[in-house]
């Protein structure tokens, strides 16, 4: 299950959605879309796709944002109704550029079934400047005290198994604790649980914009 979260992303949801459909795998795949209430015409190119490939694209159209309720509304919905072995996460504005990234990620976890999540290294865009920067490779298998330390993997290049992830979420309950981070509790646990495996290859582009998400001029 590809999970997509997206809100006026107009300009950049079409290469997201294409770094989906271009992955080469062995195995079906869902591309599950949450479109929060764009006021853009964001809805309206992931609806040309849907109508182009039904029974991969599953998207919500959302009328009013649940983003700003706080509450965990969106990553509910979207757990929910996947209903894939593996999970990953790619959000609107930014994209995967490896047609191999999860076969590549699932081939190890189906070889070393005590690891519960992978990523890979990527690449960053400064949407500003056009200039983007290849983040080193890595090859490492960590665990919780490596964590503990610092994050050590990105969100859009993670492949995580989905029964960990509803784990996760039936033990520690994240909905309720007010995190200001989404990503790294959970790395956390799954770090606790299983091992955490990083492969050496770059699979995606995280886009830095001023305004975003996880990038803000509000402090």
């Amino acid at each position: 299950s590809i999970s997509c979260i997206t809100y006026n992303h107009e300009k950049y949801i079409k290469e997201t959605i294409e770094g989906f459909l271009k992955q080469e795998t062995t195995f079906p795949i869902e591309i599950l879309i949450h479109d929060d209430a764009s006021t853009d015409k964001t809805a309206e190119i992931i609806r040309e796709y849907e109508s182009k490939y039904p029974s991969l694209i599953k998207p919500i159209y959302q009328t009013e944002n649940q983003y700003s309720k706080r509450d965990g509304t969106i990553g509910k919905i979207q757990r929910g109704r996947a209903k894939g072995k593996y999970y990953s996460v790619c959000e609107g504005d930014d994209y995967w550029v490896d047609p191999l990234k999860l076969q590549k990620q699932i081939e190890y976890m189906e070889s070393h079934p005590e690891c519960g999540i992978t990523a890979t290294s990527s690449y960053i865009l400064n949407n500003k400047t056009g200039k983007i920067k290849s983040l080193p490779l890595s090859n490492a298998e960590y665990i919780f005290e490596d964590f503990v330390l610092g994050n050590r993997i990105s969100n859009l290049t993670s492949c995580t198994r989905m029964e960990l992830i509803r784990q996760y979420v039936a033990e520690i309950k994240p909905a309720t604790r007010n995190w200001k981070s989404g990503d790294y509790p959970m790395w956390l646990y799954l770090s606790k649980v299983s091992t955490v495996k990083c492969l050496p290859f770059r699979s995606a582009v995280y886009r830095v914009l001023e305004e975003s998400a996880s990038h803000s001029k509000d402090s």
